[in-house]
């Protein structure tokens, strides 16, 4: 006989309006993609070794370890499901798998896109192969100590010998080592560093340079490398985040990523763009990622709040009447159901920004400039969201959401620190807003915009009378027309801050930073 809760769950679900099985097919790209979907999380879930029930139970280094073991396993079981790298399948495989909580996780993240981003297609064929089979293991390291998100600004120095045909590799100060890059600490062997390019004193901005770390039989630092784990954290306990120090380490000439520039056997510097910003992309293309993945975590949290609090039957609304579920209170409501809503938008809105970052020109400086705009906005609002909605979801789920067998406890720990690395979320926000501005100062100067931005150009006069846009209530029922009043309220608001801006430079003499 069915338990008293399992009944509530399923009154629950009987009193939709709608097909959930349509829903799924929208969210996750149709009925087929769907289904293959299912079954490779039905493979993944059913493996003992990939799945997860005993992560509650385990220390830190049993953790590590115990995400090595993920690891091996999910690499093998990958080659038997006969998999291809980058499909579909692949993709769905690795985010079941939760790779990000692997210590090669962003081997295959960050160290293989940069990889595929910024190398020639040369240094491709000599190391791409290593990648994928796991010959050599990397690690993405580019915050330091010192300096994260501000490229300008990092310390890690590198020179030209032209004699000998190598880069020399510095971190000079305590606050040059480079710190915080997942699978550093223990696992990598190798890792692409960003560093400050010097030629005959003169520098040329930030490049990645691939640099053994090391010894692939010993697995012990080469000469010259300082490596290890940074200790504990709030999450992410079976990732090694570690750091590193370079002592004037040297490299070939040819571990330069050269796609976008190159230094010559005579120490010439030639750019094959004529952007300096290229080296960028592999941020761009995380904070994609963030976004679905910001969706994913607030769907998850929504979905064990909504369904406790349809089991969870508390107080009487009518004395006579038995105890109602949490779910039937409106305030539990106001508080669940937009999450849910709002987990599904990410899900959209992270497809869209990936498929843009895929489908933009690299060398076109103009979209590079917007694309950032976008990803660092939507990374900051995405984090930001998911994280106080999985708080909103544990509070809503009273004394049992504090208990890590909830689920909500990992998935805040997780999701909270999408906040802070690619950048933390105030910055991104500032950089985005610096980008609206200068759109706002060439629609006023007459120039018409394309892209995101065009509603700028379309709203601006309206925005500067504050006319209204809409005439009804029944109007706004029409997402279309919610559509204009979004662009209006932003337009609006665009244009105060660049005007508030221009007040503090002309009236107070203060510079373009300070005011």
């Amino acid at each position: 006989m069915a338990s008293r809760q399992s009944q509530l769950l399923e009154a629950e679900r009987k009193k939709g309006t709608f097909n959930t099985d349509e829903l799924s097919f929208i969210i996750f790209g149709g009925e087929e993609l769907f289904r293959q979907r299912k079954e490779i999380e039905n493979t993944v879930l059913s493996d003992p070794v990939l799945c997860r029930d005993d992560i509650y139970f385990l220390s830190r280094s049993e953790e590590y370890k115990r995400g090595l073991q993920r690891s091996k396993r999910a690499v093998e079981l990958h080659k038997e499901l006969g998999l291809k790298r980058g499909g579909f399948q692949s993709q769905v495989f690795w985010f079941t798998v939760d790779d990000e909580s692997l210590p090669i996780g962003l081997h295959l993240s960050m160290f293989s896109h940069a990889m595929r981003s910024q190398a020639t297609d040369a240094q491709m064929a000599k190391w791409l192969p290593l990648v994928q089979d796991f010959s050599i293991i990397g690690c993405y390291a580019q915050t330091e100590l010192g300096h994260g998100s501000f490229l300008r600004g990092l310390e890690t120095r590198v020179e030209y010998d032209q004699g000998t045909q190598e880069f020399i590799l510095d971190t000079p100060t305590l606050t040059s080592m480079k710190w915080w890059p997942g699978g550093l600490g223990k696992t990598a062997t190798h890792a692409l560093v960003v560093g400050r390019l010097f030629l005959a004193g003169r520098e040329h901005g930030v490049h990645m340079f691939l640099v053994p770390l090391r010894d692939l039989t010993t697995h012990e630092p080469l000469s010259g490398i300082t490596v290890g784990d940074i200790g504990p954290k709030m999450g992410y306990e079976s990732q090694d985040n570690g750091f590193l120090g370079l002592d004037k380490v040297r490299v070939p000439r040819e571990n330069m990523m050269m796609k976008y520039a190159e230094v010559t056997t005579d120490g010439r510097y030639v750019p094959r763009t004529k952007s300096d910003r290229m080296s960028y992309g592999t941020m761009l293309f995380i904070r994609a990622h963030m976004v679905l993945a910001s969706g994913n975590a607030l769907s998850k949290a929504a979905t064990i709040a909504t369904r406790y609090s349809s089991v969870r039957e508390q107080g009487h609304v009518d004395p006579k009447q038995p105890e109602v579920a949490v779910l039937d209170y409106v305030s539990q409501q106001h508080s669940l159901l937009p999450l849910v809503v709002t987990s599904l938008a990410y899900f959209v809105c992270g497809r869209w920004l990936a498929a843009l970052y895929f489908g933009h020109q690299p060398e076109n400086a103009d979209e590079l400039q917007e694309l950032h705009a976008m990803s660092a906005c939507l990374k900051a609002t995405s984090t930001s969201t998911a994280s106080l909605g999985i708080e909103t979801c544990r509070r809503r789920c009273g004394g049992h959401g504090y208990s890590v067998f909830s689920g909500i406890p990992l998935i805040y720990k997780w999701a909270t620190a999408g906040q802070t690395y690619e950048g933390e979320n105030m910055v991104m926000w500032l950089q985005t807003s610096r980008y609206l501005v200068k759109c706002i100062k060439r629609v006023q100067s007459g120039a018409q915009l394309t892209g995101s931005g065009q509603y700028l150009s379309r709203w601006l006069e309206t925005a500067a009378s504050c006319s209204p846009v809409v005439r009804s209530a029944d109007s706004l029922s029409d997402p279309q027309e919610l559509l204009k009043v979004f662009e209006c309220a932003a337009a609006r608001m665009v244009a105060l801050a660049g005007s508030q801006l221009d007040t503090f430079s002309h009236r107070d003499g203060l510079s373009k930073e300070h005011a």
